[in-house]
């Protein structure tokens, strides 16, 4: 990572690595903007001059990961983190504080103070938030105590976890993504069978509808 940071930044590959990105804003990001001017009856030509203009809004996510420990600390480094999220993005999604574990270590009440605290941050500065995640496919980051169910008891859970997340956060988000990894993880579909996956995707659609619904997945490309 080191040896990739400090290459990225060296006099040889900077110009090559700007050109090449340069090249692809214009192919991709840029276009012709036309703006007609015209004064009003009787006040005859509109006079010579510049016109600046300012981007308010991207139409694109430009998004970051959001920590929320560092969202709500009340130091210098809390302050900083609230600031370059206010000053340079206008998308954000939790890295840990929708997911199931973060909220339901243990069997009982969800513990939704950072999700909602996160969610509220967002709102307030009008950016937007991408849910992530209802349910993490891979064996490894599904809690001990989800492990140790049985099929139907496991259902029975899935069920009231979907339902719980959707409803308490619908109409708040651009996206879920809603079974994180199922394509390189199995927990859900070796304990509950394949119809456990299109239920998951039709019960988030039947809470939150309109919402765009994703299937998150590495090295598929």
């Amino acid at each position: 990572m080191l040896l990739l940071a400090f290459l990225a930044g060296s006099p040889l590959l900077a110009s090559s690595w700007r050109a090449e990105a340069d090249r692809r804003i214009d192919a991709h990001r840029r276009g012709e903007l036309v703006v007609d001017f015209s004064a009003r009856e009787g006040a005859g030509a509109a006079p010579a001059g510049s016109v600046r203009i300012e981007l308010l809004r991207h139409h694109f996510d430009f998004g970051a990961a959001v920590n929320t420990t560092f969202l709500a600390e009340e130091s210098p480094r809390g302050e900083a983190y609230r600031r370059f999220l206010e000053e340079h993005v206008n998308a954000l999604v939790a890295e840990n504080a929708m997911k199931w574990y973060a909220l339901q270590p243990e069997p009982g009440p969800r513990l939704w103070t950072e999700a909602d605290q996160f969610l509220d941050f967002a709102a307030e500065r009008g950016l937007r938030v991408r849910g992530h995640t209802l349910f993490w496919s891979k064996a490894h980051w599904v809690q001990d105590w989800v492990h140790e169910l049985g099929p139907e008891a496991l259902r029975a859970v899935v069920e009231d976890h979907l339902r719980s997340v959707v409803q308490r956060y619908a109409g708040r988000l651009t996206g879920w993504d809603v079974n994180n990894e199922m394509m390189t993880g199995s927990f859900f579909l070796d304990r509950l069978g394949p119809e456990i996956r299109p239920w998951m995707y039709r019960e988030t659609r039947r809470l939150d509808p309109g919402v765009p619904l994703f299937l998150n997945e590495y090295g598929l490309l």
